[in-house]
C-alpha cells in the first residue's frame, strides 16, 4: 500500500502529467497528509475527471476538510469516489463544500458514518448545488426521511420514501452500482446451484442404496 508519502509521490507525477483524466488509488491507507497531496493536484489541474479514494482513512484528522476545499474549487472533476472512508456526521459540511464544485455530477459516500445530522447538513446544503446528479449515501445510518428528502431535492419532485431497512435505509437517489447488482445476481445463481448438485447427490445416494440391495 502506498501510504501518504507513495500518495505524495503519485501526486507530484500527476502535475507532469496533465493529460491524466482518471487516477484509483482505492485502499492505498491514504491519510490526512496523502489528502493534502492530493488537494494541491486538485488546486493545479483541471484535467482529471474520476477520481477514486475508497478503502483509504480520510476522515481521520483534517484531511478531508482540505480536500473538500481543493474538490469545491476544482472546475473539471466529474466524478468522486469517497466509500468506506471513515467520514463522520461531523464531516457534513465538508460534504456539502465537495458539492459545490460545478462540474461534480457523482458523489459516492457508501459505508461511512454520516448518520442523520451529516445528511442533514448535505440537505440543507443543495439548494444551492446545480450539477450534482448521483449522490450514494447507503450505509450511513441515515433516517429514511432524510433519504427521501434529499431524492427529492436532487430529482425536483416529491418522492415517498419506501423503508427497507430501518439500519440501512436507501432511497431512489441511492442507486445500487451495476458490481453490486451483479455480486447480488451471482449469489442468487450459486444458491440455486447448490440446490440442484444436493439434489443430484441426493439421487445418487439413492440409486446406490437401490443398486445395493
Amino acid at each position: 500500500r502506498l501510504g501518504d508519502a507513495g500518495c505524495a509521490a503519485i501526486c507530484s507525477a500527476i502535475l507532469q502529467n496533465p493529460a491524466l483524466t482518471e487516477l484509483d488509488l482505492s485502499g492505498n491507507d491514504i491519510g490526512e497528509a496523502g489528502c493534502t497531496a492530493l488537494a494541491s493536484v486538485l488546486e493545479r489541474t483541471k484535467s482529471l475527471k474520476v477520481l477514486k479514494l475508497s478503502w483509504n482513512q480520510i476522515g481521520e484528522g483534517k484531511g478531508l476538510e482540505a480536500l473538500a476545499a481543493a474538490v469545491g474549487r476544482n472546475r473539471g472533476l466529474v466524478n468522486l469516489d469517497l466509500r468506506h472512508n471513515l467520514i463522520k456526521a461531523s464531516h457534513g459540511e465538508a460534504c456539502v463544500t465537495m458539492l459545490s464544485c460545478p462540474s461534480l455530477t457523482a458523489l459516492d459516500l457508501r459505508w461511512n458514518d454520516l448518520r442523520g445530522s451529516g445528511a442533514g447538513a448535505i440537505l440543507d446544503g443543495l439548494s444551492q448545488i446545480r450539477s450534482l446528479k448521483n449522490l450514494k449515501l447507503s450505509g450511513n445510518k441515515v433516517p429514511v426521511q432524510t433519504l427521501g428528502a434529499i431524492n427529492s431535492r436532487l430529482n425536483k419532485r416529491p418522492v415517498v420514501p419506501k423503508p427497507r431497512d430501518a439500519m440501512h435505509p436507501i432511497s431512489t437517489c441511492v442507486e445500487d452500482d451495476e458490481a453490486e447488482k451483479h455480486e447480488r445476481k451471482k449469489s442468487k445463481f450459486a444458491k440455486h446451484e447448490m440446490i440442484i448438485v444436493d439434489n443430484l447427490e441426493a439421487k445418487n445416494r439413492r440409486l446406490k442404496c437401490w443398486r445395493a440391495n
